[in-house]
C-alpha cells in the first residue's frame, strides 16, 4: 500500500506537467509539454560541453588523453560517460528534477545519455543497475530519480534493468552536505546483493557523479560478487 501510494503520487506528478501549458526551465520561452519536453529545442542543444575526464575515476585531464594515474592499477570503473558537466544551467536542472518533483527532467537525462552511449560505438553492458535508495528517503521524495533516468535508457537502448538486485541497507545522511572524506565514510557498507549475479558487465546509472563515493562503493561490491566490467552513466559530473 505504502509503495502504491508513492508511485500514483509520482504518476501524477509526471502527468501533470505534460497536460499543462508551460515555459522551458532554462530560458522560460513557451513551450508545449504535449511534445515530451520541459525544455525548449534551443536549450536542448545549448549548454556545457564535457571537459576531457579521466573515464576511471572522473578527474578533469589537463591534455587529450584517457586515463590519469590517480587509481591507476587499483580503479572501481572501468568507464565513466556523463553529458554534461555540473554547473550552470545543468546544476539548475538537476536541482528541479531531484528537489521539486520536475520528472519530466528524468526522461530528458535518460535520453541525453542513452544518445551520448551509442554514439561511441562501445559493447554494451549485460544490464542496468539504478544507484538504490533507501526506503525511508523514497517515502520522503516520492521517487528515486536514478531508477526513473535508468527506465528511459533501458527502453531506448534495449537492455535489461536490474531494480531488486542490490538496495540501500540504511540510510545515509545527503552526501551535498559532506566533503568527499565524509562521503566515503557515510556510504561504506551501505549496500547489499541479494542474489547472486550472473552479468559480466554493468552499467550504475545515476544523476551527478560528484567525488565518486557512491559509485566507488557500489562498484566494489558488485566486483566482490564476480562482476568483471562496471562502468557508470550519468547526466552531469562535477569538476574536480
Amino acid at each position: 500500500m505504502e509503495f502504491g501510494l508513492v508511485n500514483n503520487w509520482g504518476f501524477y506528478r509526471q502527468f501533470s506537467e505534460y497536460i499543462a501549458p508551460g515555459i522551458c526551465l532554462l530560458c522560460e520561452s513557451l513551450i508545449s509539454h504535449i511534445q515530451g519536453s520541459l525544455l525548449c529545442q534551443d536549450c536542448k542543444e545549448d549548454g556545457p560541453n564535457p571537459l576531457p575526464m579521466c573515464q576511471r575515476c572522473g578527474c578533469l585531464l589537463p591534455a587529450s588523453g584517457t586515463f590519469c594515474v590517480c587509481l591507476e592499477g587499483s580503479h572501481s570503473l572501468d568507464r565513466i560517460v556523463a553529458v554534461r558537466h555540473y554547473h550552470y544551467p545543468v546544476n539548475r536542472l538537476v536541482q528541479e528534477m531531484k528537489y521539486h518533483g520536475r520528472l519530466g527532467l528524468c526522461r530528458e537525462f535518460g535520453l541525453a545519455i542513452s544518445k551520448l552511449v551509442h554514439s561511441t560505438n562501445s559493447t554494451l553492458p549485460n544490464c542496468l543497475i539504478p544507484v538504490p535508495m533507501h526506503r525511508s528517503r523514497l517515502r520522503e521524495r516520492g521517487y528515486n530519480q536514478a531508477l526513473e533516468i535508468a527506465n528511459v535508457v533501458s527502453e531506448r537502448l534495449g537492455m535489461p534493468l536490474e531494480t531488486n538486485l542490490i538496495t540501500r541497507s540504511r540510510p545515509t545522511v545527503p552526501q551535498i552536505d559532506l566533503n568527499p572524506e565524509a562521503r566515503t565514510r557515510n556510504v561504506r557498507g551501505a549496500f547489499v546483493v541479494h542474489k547472486q549475479i550472473n552479468y559480466d558487465h554493468v552499467a550504475i546509472i545515476d544523476d551527478v557523479f560528484t567525488t565518486g563515493a557512491t559509485a566507488f562503493e557500489l562498484a566494489k561490491l558488485l566486483r566482490s560478487s564476480g562482476v568483471r566490467k562496471v562502468e557508470l552513466w550519468s547526466y552531469a559530473i562535477a569538476s574536480r
